[in-house]
């Protein structure tokens, strides 16, 4: 393909996106301007929410905004995790858990969901297990889901982990089980894949491999797909489906929508490379077992969701994710099951 027509072709893929998720009000009349490397120079636009959200969930973003200096006044007491030693990574832990019970989320979710949690130890691994308060559905009593949280391989236990947790194991009324998987800044790749594993492997001495599903948000995302490449790496069973929350199976900075993500929220950890993030320091950028989108020996065969969210973080991994899994079903003489749903901001 030329360089011209690459360029076009990313130029489209960014257009589509914003089209499909959110509606722009451009600022002047500059139009956008593509270099020869294939770089876009967008001009400043506004970015409007959502047209496709409905009342109810536009009032609960409204909640949310109206309460977001208080929580993020909490959030910000604690140092950063980001660049942290090794050594201060527990306190710092400590301190984001006591700002998110602390948060206006927490007692939402705590008014909202009823349910029972046991922390236990799973094949060696600390877990929560969350299960609703009025018990377990009767077509859900033989199965489970395994939750593994978002965080950036660098945080997120106790706080995303029940963000992710509570409202599914109340509403679905099914049992939950939270991995607390070792991440940076103390451990490296493989260690939180080592970790899911092994839960899973003591999980199906009860369960059929059928009956489990995996799932998780953001870096829970790419850690879901991850455990599935894993699991067939270790000669376990490929569970009953996975779900790819605010994510898909590769690094967060790969493709081009994570720089309309930066611009939005101004966080550059977005578009470090992974040899940047502690957890991937040693992990080459096409390893299959850390980023599964780099490989088609990795097993097709699970039914996959994968949702996104209003910044289009992930909409071009998300092409990307989809035509990987279309040309390996095909390949393999099946159809492709990837069902892909619409969520609303980034946890």
């Amino acid at each position: 393909m030329s360089s011209k027509r690459h360029s076009h072709y990313i130029f489209a893929t960014v257009v589509t996106c914003i089209a499909c998720f959110t509606v722009g009000t451009a600022r002047g009349d500059e139009p956008p301007q593509v270099d020869a490397n294939g770089t876009i120079r967008v001009p400043a636009f506004f970015l409007l929410e959502s047209s496709l959200v409905d009342a109810r969930t536009r009032a609960a973003l409204t909640t949310a905004r109206d309460n977001q200096d208080k929580d993020a006044a909490l959030w910000k007491a604690c140092a950063p995790i980001e660049g942290a030693d090794p050594a201060q990574a527990p306190a710092i832990h400590q301190c984001q858990a006591g700002a998110f019970y602390a948060s206006s989320y927490y007692k939402r979710l705590r008014d909202r969901y009823s349910v029972r949690l046991l922390t236990s130890e799973i094949g060696g691994v600390p877990t929560e297990v969350l299960t609703p308060a009025e018990g377990i559905s009767r077509k859900n009593r033989r199965r489970v889901l395994i939750n593994v949280q978002g965080g950036s391989f660098l945080g997120g236990w106790g706080v995303n982990s029940k963000l992710e947790s509570v409202p599914i194991a109340s509403l679905a009324r099914i049992k939950i089980i939270s991995v607390d998987y070792r991440e940076g800044p103390e451990h490296a790749f493989p260690a939180a894949s080592e970790d899911v594993a092994a839960v899973y492997r003591q999980l199906l001495k009860t369960y059929k491999p059928s009956n489990i599903g995996t799932y998780g948000c953001s870096a829970g995302g790419l850690m879901t797909a991850a455990a599935v490449a894993w699991f067939q790496n270790q000669n376990l069973p490929a569970p009953g489906a996975i779900a790819m929350q605010c994510a898909a199976a590769s690094y967060w900075s790969e493709g081009d929508s994570g720089y309309l993500a930066q611009a939005i929220h101004n966080d550059g950890l977005d578009l470090n490379s992974a040899e940047k993030n502690p957890y991937f320091k040693n992990t080459q950028p096409d390893d299959a077992l850390a980023f599964p989108v780099r490989s088609m020996s990795v097993n097709g065969e699970v039914p996959t969701v994968a949702s996104d969210h209003r910044d289009t973080r992930f909409c071009a991994e998300f092409s990307c994710l989809h035509t990987f899994c279309s040309r390996r079903s095909r390949s393999q003489g099946r159809s492709p099951r990837l069902g892909r749903a619409r969520a609303c901001v980034h946890v």
